[in-house]
């Protein structure tokens, strides 16, 4: 049910509990705080204590004035939780200004998971609306120690959200209507000062957005100034890399909640050991979002010493291949992840989880439906509309078992059946309608040939697979947040050993897309030149592209973990790549866009030269380097007209060659074109690798060279950012049809014919993927590929090629940032503009001046 305008919602209360003291009432809190002027949806709170009930709300729509109120799910009695969700659900179905709530909830996917986040909490820590005292409620204590704990070391709200979310609110709440905590927690607290304090601000804060709360009685009496900020926001919240995240100062947080988890299970004794896995489904290729997860569940289970487990999702034979799977162990290896010999698939495991399937049919509790899948969709109703049950869902425990046998005989044909799971086809969790659990798919599996016909969903292998194996901390990102509920009904009722799963926000990065679907259209389209192309986020792309795996870990750690979505920008990313090459990278000399240099006093004499293989680093060696009469410098380091300032060659200058000799262009040569295709220089013998000539002179520029004995033909590719928009997946307002292809930058890719030392040619020195410094032109990798160069003579030869990983320094090396360059324009037309208005000012008050003055002379 979606709510009209003016609608009113009326929400009666069946029992009497303390003010505050529970979801529901936070939420309202919170809808009423934040939508004050929300003239198109009303509510209204009335008291039913006739009974007390243990689902204490019923809630009622009045879409008219006068008119009846409809009842949600035919009048009965809602839990709190229930209760909060749905008014959650209304609420957001009545679109602006409900908008910014969804937004302002500071937990992933608005109020409604904002509620779950808080189900999640409450139900950990045993807290529940019944106010039950502290020695009655040994997670109330747990709760207690958690904060204590907690506060000791940072004061940031629990999500590490820049505004309270409503589970920071739902905890406050809770914890206020339970005296004997906030008693137990005071005294916990006294211990520490700097707890004392955090506590302070935080609750300060949380009070804030909950009308009439008051402060918690452990909270002290004011939180420090530090940890506030000027609209009670908080601040401090540890090192990230906060201040490079786009969706808002605190989108990224320091604080692994994970790892507080995992701390906290290990510290009470729930777990003795920690077992992750990191579970893949063999239907494509890995990327930078996947290094995410890879780095989380491995560096988990390694940082507790633990084991994370490798286990292929392989439920689906329609989109699954042997090469994936070989490609995913090589990213994983990659990475730095071991799973020793712990490499499962979820089709060990079929045969498990088909006799869990009829354990399921024999308890009542799953059932053979003939509906299409079509039909199936359409009864499942919609977030405000109930489902409806399947006309087959009453079917005898023994035509089930029959059923479902014949369909794993290969007796259907494919969509002719599926076996669902019976819950609640009027939950307000969609995920809880009556799933499917097997469908028929009669297609060879990669594994399993044609063993099987019917395969299981993933939703349902997944917990159980979990099970199996014995999986501590079942992590996971946030799209399988609101399945959580379903992942623990099959466990639960199948009673087999629990297994908790936890979500974190996935991994958005600027300038890209992460989607497999637009990954492959990239592909199949030919934007890109297959799934390594180095433009591209995947491991194997950014692999080829030489990325260093130190480097993509490097990211995730300062990435860090969080609840909440958040785009981190991809400088962060080419910070940490340029951080980890600078340290290994030999130096060397490459020309790019090579313009040709005679040095008419040198002779023809051919000199060595000696360089460093690392300024820093002189473990690194040296190299020789060839000088001769002619030379190749980058045409970037010419310029015949150049501006004031201007510090490379150009006619009359001198600039110094680099390991070398100074220079002085005295000529300049042209085609017919009036291109300049040659410089006629001068040399001073007395130069040699010297930053001041005996005489005393000095130059300011040095610039890199090669030599004609000494350069190798090569192609130098130079990869730009794949999209023009930061965010290429966002609707643009001035054009809302367009498509996320129209911010493909079609310049990604600029390839250049240049020259590179002989050294650096050397395929056994440095094969691909090993890690080159071109000097002033970036961090480069030989590809893999070679292509063919034009016949010398009787001589053929491949042309080797350079791929650029990452630049010197931010932003584009040879392609420019048309963002940057859009901002720049409008940033100049804007100061024009100004300043013609100025202008206009100035002459308008000169004219009035003017006009007083002549007046005044007439006057006299």
């Amino acid at each position: 049910m979606a709510l009209s305008p003016g609608a009113v919602l009326r929400i009666t209360r069946l029992a009497s509990l303390p003010p505050l003291s529970t979801v529901t009432d936070v939420v309202l809190a919170y809808i009423e705080q934040n939508l004050k002027s929300a003239g198109d949806f009303t509510f209204s709170v009335q008291p039913d204590t006739s009974s007390t009930p243990a689902a204490p709300f019923r809630i009622a729509v009045e879409t008219k004035k006068g008119e009846q109120p409809s009842p949600i799910a035919a009048g009965e009695a809602l839990s709190d939780y229930a209760a909060a969700r749905c008014i959650a659900r209304l609420a957001a179905s009545t679109g602006d200004p409900f908008a910014s709530l969804l937004k302002a909830s500071g937990a992933p996917g608005g109020v409604e998971a904002a509620v779950d986040v808080c189900e999640q909490w409450a139900a950990f820590y045993g807290i529940s609306g019944k106010a039950p005292e502290a020695s009655d409620n040994p997670g109330l204590s747990a709760c207690i120690d958690f904060f204590a704990r907690r506060f000791s070391t940072s004061s940031s709200f629990l999500f590490g959200t820049p505004q309270p979310s409503l589970a920071d609110m739902t905890l406050f709440a809770l914890l206020k209507a339970h005296p004997a905590a906030q008693t137990a927690l005071s005294s916990a607290l006294r211990t520490s000062e700097t707890a004392a304090k955090h506590f302070s601000s935080w609750s300060a804060c949380v009070a804030k957005a909950i009308p009439g709360a008051g402060a918690l009685s452990g909270a002290g009496a004011k939180g420090t100034d530090r940890a506030k900020g000027k609209s009670g926001e908080m601040v401090g919240q540890g090192a990230g890399v906060a201040s490079e995240a786009v969706d808002g100062p605190d989108a990224t947080t320091s604080v692994n909640f994970l790892k507080q988890i995992v701390e906290e299970d290990l510290r009470t004794g729930k777990h003795k050991t920690v077992v992750t896995r990191f579970p893949p489904e063999p239907n494509g290729f890995l990327h930078l979002g996947h290094a995410k997860s890879v780095c989380l569940n491995f560096g988990l289970a390694k940082a507790f010493g633990g084991r994370c487990h490798l286990r292929f999702d392989d439920t689906n034979p329609m989109k699954e291949e042997t090469r994936y799977i070989e490609s995913i162990q090589r990213d994983v290896r990659w990475l730095g992840g071991d799973w020793g010999n712990h490499l499962y698939y979820a089709s060990d495991y079929f045969q498990q989880l088909y006799d869990w399937a009829e354990l399921l049919i024999k308890k009542g509790l799953a059932f053979v439906d003939d509906d299409s899948l079509e039909e199936i969709r359409r009864k499942r109703g919609s977030i405000s509309q109930p489902g409806e049950n399947s006309p087959f869902r009453e079917r005898s425990i023994e035509e089930n078992l029959d059923l479902f046998r014949r369909m794993r005989a290969g007796e259907f044909e494919e969509g002719s059946r599926v076996l669902r799971a019976k819950i609640d086809m009027t939950h307000s969790n969609m995920n809880m309608r009556d799933p499917v659990l097997y469908r028929i798919l009669k297609k060879e599996h990669p594994r399993t040939g044609n063993q099987w016909v019917i395969y299981p969903m993933y939703d349902y292998a997944h917990g159980q697979s979990d099970s199996i194996e014995n999986i501590t901390h079942s992590i996971c990102t946030l799209e399988f947040d609101l399945h959580r509920i379903l992942y623990d009904w099959f466990q639960e009722k199948l009673e087999i050993t629990r297994t908790r799963q936890i979500e974190f926000a996935r991994l958005n990065v600027t300038y890209t897309v992460m989607s497999k679907r637009k990954l492959l259209a990239l592909v199949t389209e030919k934007w890109v030149d297959g799934w390594d192309d180095p433009r591209l986020p995947t491991l194997s792309g950014l692999r080829r592209r030489g990325v260093p795996p130190s480097a993509l870990r490097d990211f995730c750690d300062k990435v860090g973990v969080a609840r909440r979505e958040s785009t981190i920008k991809v400088e962060v990313l080419e910070k940490c790549i340029r951080d980890a090459l600078h340290v290994v990278a030999h130096r060397r000399f490459a020309i790019q866009d090579p313009i040709a240099v005679t040095i008419t006093n040198y002779g023809d004499k051919v000199e060595t030269i000696t360089a460093a293989n690392h300024p820093e680093d002189e473990s690194f060696g040296t190299r020789e380097l060839l000088f001769s009469k002619k030379l190749y410098i980058d045409r970037d380091d010419f310029m015949e007209n150049p501006p004031a300032g201007y510090r490379r060659l150009a006619p009359g200058a001198e600039v110094r060659l680099k390991h070398a000799y100074w220079i002085k262009c005295v000529d300049v040569v042209k085609d017919a074109s009036g291109l300049v295709t040659e410089l006629l220089c001068t040399y001073d013998p007395q130069t040699k690798n010297c930053s001041v000539a005996p005489d005393g002179r000095k130059v300011k520029g040095a610039i890199h060279w090669l030599s004609e004995k000494d350069a190798v033909p090569a192609e130098i590719r130079i990869f730009g950012r794949l999209f023009t928009k930061p965010n290429p997946e966002e609707e643009d307002e001035s054009n809302p049809n367009a498509s996320w292809r129209e911010n493909i930058n079609k310049e990604s890719l600029k390839v250049y014919k240049g020259f590179v030392e002989r050294s650096a040619a050397d395929s056994a020195a440095f094969p691909p993927q090993s890690s080159l410094q071109f000097e002033r032109l970036g961090f480069f990798t030989p590809d893999g590929s070679t292509l063919p160069e034009e016949a010398d003579n009787t001589k053929t030869r491949t042309l080797p090629v350079f791929n650029l990983t990452v630049a010197l320094q931010e932003g584009f090396t040879a392609a420019d940032d048309a963002e940057k360059d859009k901002t720049k324009q409008q940033e100049r037309l804007a100061r024009e503009k100004a300043a013609l208005e100025r202008q206009k000012k100035k002459e308008e008050k000169e004219a009035r001046k003017k006009m007083k003055e002549q007046q005044q002379t007439v006057q006299a």
